[in-house]
């Protein structure tokens, strides 16, 4: 495992050597001069710093405001700085009011991530609106990152700096030792990595109230804190709904209805089957569910601390279905009486800044104060689990997309 220090030097030194190969400028008589290089492949105000016999390495800010430093990473090119999408989290007036009904609450903000340099600058700007709001110690940003090839662990030492300046405690891992082993299955590697990042959580060394899980998608910071206020009211577990670039509805795999049934991949509340979900969503209302993970997820802490709950895979336990750890997780929930599963069909999420842009244009605000107000007055009933769910088994050593998850079957619950 390396340092955040050391990641940063490895990171900028081997870039730079690329940057300067093309742009450096130098006099004979070896004096100080600055360039300023235009790079036709970057969008535009690509400055560097240059003394001539010695390669300086470039002045890199922080990502508050993008900066420069999209103008000198060509890998940030895919979402444009994700200056986009992050005009879409505008200043909500509500969030401080609807926050004040978590103030005194302690929140760990959960995230694994690899390769995700293309949505990080964003990300890491709605964790620093979170920090806002969660003052005194109230706030834990953990982050587990292995194995990314591109700018993200450049960046998530940008990001410890930040919440270093604005005292919010945290633990960023970067090149994380957790590898997949040889032979090892998926699901069984994708739990460990996820049990790492509650580390926190576990080792008692920051004691939560409420846990907020965010993958590598776009969203905004009042979107948690929607979340957040209906496990305050009774929820255990509440998801939103995560969106592909076709703006059609992503985690089929994961996502089951209130019976254990299949998910649709479509864009509207029709992804759900009864009339009933329907109705709930078009009403934007929560549709209770089986199981969900969607990107982006509140939930009850005393699920891991005081029920012990971990992310597992189907080792040893016979009759499961070697499902998601998502879906195993949630399954878990309804074995030990956590059996508020919720999703939020108004909380929507994507995994590229355009989608995102869209999805949003097409929905009201997430927070204004008759939905607050509708949010402290829902009634959150405890269900009976099904009797049996519907699972798209993944086999050891396949991917996501392996055409075996098309053999599914009902498991018993």
């Amino acid at each position: 495992m390396h340092s955040l220090e050391e990641s940063e030097a490895s990171f900028s030194q081997n870039r730079w050597k690329k940057l300067t190969k093309k742009s450096t400028l130098c006099l004979a008589d070896n004096s100080r001069v600055v360039a300023t290089v235009i790079f036709a492949i970057m969008p535009v105000f690509g400055f560097t710093l240059l003394l001539c016999g010695q390669r300086r390495k470039p002045a890199i800010d922080f990502p508050y405001g993008y900066n420069n430093v999209g103008l000198l990473y060509s890998s940030w090119n895919e979402s444009f700085l994700s200056r986009n999408s992050s005009a879409i989290c505008i200043y909500d007036e509500y969030v401080p009011i609807a926050s004040t009904l978590l103030r005194g609450t302690s929140v760990l903000l959960a995230l694994n991530i690899r390769n995700g340099g293309h949505v990080l600058p964003h990300t890491a700007i709605e964790i620093l609106k979170l920090s806002k709001y969660f003052l005194g110690g109230k706030l834990f940003v953990s982050i587990y990152e292995s194995g990314s090839e591109d700018t993200t662990g450049l960046f998530l030492h940008k990001l410890a700096k930040e919440l270093n300046l604005r005292n919010v405690r945290h633990r960023i891992v970067v090149n994380g030792s957790i590898v997949r082993k040889s032979k090892e299955h998926r699901i069984h590697f994708l739990s460990r990595i996820r049990n790492e990042v509650l580390e926190p959580l576990y080792s008692g060394n920051f004691s939560a109230k409420y846990v907020a899980f965010i993958n590598d998608v776009f969203f905004c910071a009042n979107q948690i804190i929607r979340l957040l206020l209906h496990v305050s009211h009774g929820a255990d577990m509440v998801c939103g709904l995560d969106y592909s670039s076709d703006l059609k509805f992503y985690d089929t795999w994961v996502t089951r209805d209130i019976h254990g049934g299949p998910v649709q991949r479509n864009g509207n509340c029709s992804i759900f089957q009864s009339k009933s979900d329907i109705m709930l969503c078009e009403q934007k209302k929560l549709v209770p569910v089986f199981s969900c993970w969607n990107g982006l997820v509140g939930m009850n802490a005393d699920i891991f601390s005081k029920s012990n709950i971990r992310f597992r895979s189907v080792d040893n336990i016979k009759g499961d279905c070697p499902a998601s750890e998502c879906t195993l997780l949630c399954l878990d929930l309804w074995r030990n009486n956590h059996q508020r599963i919720y999703v939020d069909p108004e909380v929507k999420v994507a995994y590229d800044s355009t989608a995102f842009s869209k999805l949003f244009s097409q929905s009201r605000k997430v927070l204004n104060r008759s939905i607050i107000e509708a949010i402290r007055e829902e009634e959150l009933i405890q269900f009976l689990p099904p009797q049996y769910y519907f699972c798209e088994p993944l086999h050891p050593h396949s991917s996501r997309d392996d055409p075996n998850r098309a053999r599914a079957s009902w498991y018993p619950v």
